[in-house]
């Protein structure tokens, strides 16, 4: 793996998950560079990369969720269950 990778794994496991993605698109960019046609997108030699960046948005989002739903003012309600 390169240290690009482990460093934004371990930015995710820290929860810096801008951090980590910035990493990860530099990989890929950097790591497109290299590959014999640099527009192939999908080269195997990305999937990792494109893996990581898949699972750094979708913890990413699930953690922005989590943190607005707790803002989210409760309604309060009566003993007999209408709204106060």
């Amino acid at each position: 793996k390169s240290l690009a990778y482990l460093q934004a794994k371990q930015d995710l496991a820290d929860g810096n998950f801008e951090s980590a993605l910035t990493t990860i698109a530099t990989a890929i960019d950097s790591t497109r560079l290299t590959l014999p046609n640099p527009g192939d997108e999908l080269h195997e030699s990305l999937a990792p990369l494109n893996y990581l960046y898949g699972t750094t948005l979708l913890y990413s989002i699930e953690e922005n969720t989590d943190e607005s739903q707790m803002m989210v003012p409760q309604k309060n309600q009566c003993e007999d269950g209408a709204d106060a």
